[in-house]
């Protein structure tokens, strides 16, 4: 499957390059076309797959304006419709409409099967802007699950929506289908009780594999808008936000968005392809995979492999195969071991590798990346100390190989009072 995923996106970038006169990049995909034919791809085609993409968002960035520039009014009003329906890759001022966004969101919508989407800034502005409009500026109650994602947890303690909220409207609740913490708390709708009548739900752990018609589902099929991260699986070359929902819910996001210029910028659209997003279910799938053969040859002696509770999970009704998406969790058995050690003696050990494991901050990279959890700012007061291993669209022997090589190094590995 990974292999299928890659060349497709090969060749897709390829002929995105050739349209934007980015003949350099055309080339550089051209070799990696033909070198990827036997063989799964390995850290190096990741990373020059990313070259060739920058390349090509150079060559698209170079003809971008802020506002475009038109010889008559009529050409103007003409162009400016256009770009409303996504058939021009235009726009009259930038932070207000582009064409090119358009017509991304609707491959976004299309490859979720949402009616509409909308991209900003980060995914944080995303969860900000759906939660202002969610709730009609903080009218409508809001409720969360007793745990949330440290930034979230942030942003709803110290960012006001807006209004007092009035107890008697209908509530408005937040949640993830799992939370990414270690505790990965299984959030059921059903939990938080009467009144509820619509959600807002970030769902970066799963992303396409978890599309919106089995979100709406799980929802009991009331009104939803559900967040991601652009950087996440789409691509780690920006950041960025998909709000995607309802038309008149995404749209009045959309308007939200435009009026605090939140709203992802040309540049950074350059760097979104039509084709990554139409592959993303193929390729979080592929995720998935390798990070099921990554947990199976985790030694369970050393470490315990965190997981939602499969009961909650169907009681859920969230489907068991996601599991944790790309993400693996563990906590050491030994009290005394050095998670920051490990990590750091893991890294070198699979520098020679074809598949190298890189120290690398959030989650969904193509390869395989990691860090270490403790008491620390980036961590939830009551955190444990543990690892977080994000597994790449990597081929599962090498997830298997990646595996062993941390088994090894976790020999030894113990906190200096411990010493």
């Amino acid at each position: 499957m990974n292999r299928d995923w890659f060349a497709e996106r090969l060749a897709a970038a390829r002929t995105a390059a050739i349209e934007a006169g980015a003949g350099e990049a055309a080339s550089l995909l051209g070799t990696l076309t033909a070198a990827h034919n036997s063989r799964p791809p390995t850290i190096t085609d990741f990373e020059r797959y990313d070259d060739a993409v920058r390349m090509t968002a150079t060559a698209l960035s170079a003809r971008c304006l802020v506002a475009d520039q038109y010889p008559t009014m009529d050409h103007f009003w003409s162009d400016a419709a256009a770009q409303e329906q996504g058939l021009s890759d235009g726009t009259f001022w930038d932070t207000y409409e582009h064409g090119r966004r358009r017509r991304l969101e609707q491959a976004l919508a299309a490859a979720y099967g949402a009616p509409d989407a909308v991209l900003v800034n980060s995914g944080m502005a995303g969860i900000h802007a759906a939660l202002v409009t969610a709730t009609e500026h903080g009218s409508r109650p809001l409720r969360l699950p007793a745990r949330q994602y440290f930034e979230t947890h942030d942003l709803v303690r110290n960012v006001p929506l807006g209004r007092p909220a009035d107890p008697s409207l209908g509530a408005v609740a937040f949640l993830e289908p799992v939370t990414n913490a270690p505790t990965l708390d299984v959030n059921d709708p059903a939990d938080l009780g009467d009144g509820t009548d619509r959600f807002v739900v970030d769902n970066s752990l799963f992303g396409h594999a978890f599309p919106y018609a089995d979100l709406r589902a799980w929802l009991g099929g009331r009104p939803a808008l559900v967040v991601e991260s652009v950087a996440k699986y789409l691509s780690g070359l920006i950041s960025g936000g998909v709000v995607y929902g309802d038309r008149d819910a995404v749209d009045a996001v959309r308007t939200y968005a435009r009026r605090t210029g939140a709203l992802l910028q040309g540049a950074a659209l350059a760097y979104l392809a039509p084709a990554d997003i139409r592959l993303a279910r193929q390729r979080i799938l592929s995720h998935i995979t390798a990070a099921d053969a990554f947990s199976a040859h985790v030694d369970k002696t050393l470490w315990h492999v965190m997981e939602p509770d499969p009961a909650h999970l169907h009681r859920a009704g969230i489907p068991a195969r996601l599991r944790t998406g790309s993400l693996v969790f563990l906590r050491p058995l030994d009290d005394s071991t050095d998670c920051a050690a490990v990590v750091d003696r893991w890294i070198a050990a699979t520098a020679d590798l074809d598949q190298p494991v890189r120290l690398q901050a959030g989650f969904g990279w193509p390869w395989t990346t990691t860090r270490s959890y403790g008491v620390d700012r980036l961590n939830q007061p009551d955190g444990p100390r543990y690892v977080r291993i994000s597994v790449g669209a990597v081929d599962p022997a090498h997830a298997a190989e990646q595996a062993a090589v941390l088994n090894t190094m976790a020999a030894g590995c113990k906190t200096p009072s411990h010493a």
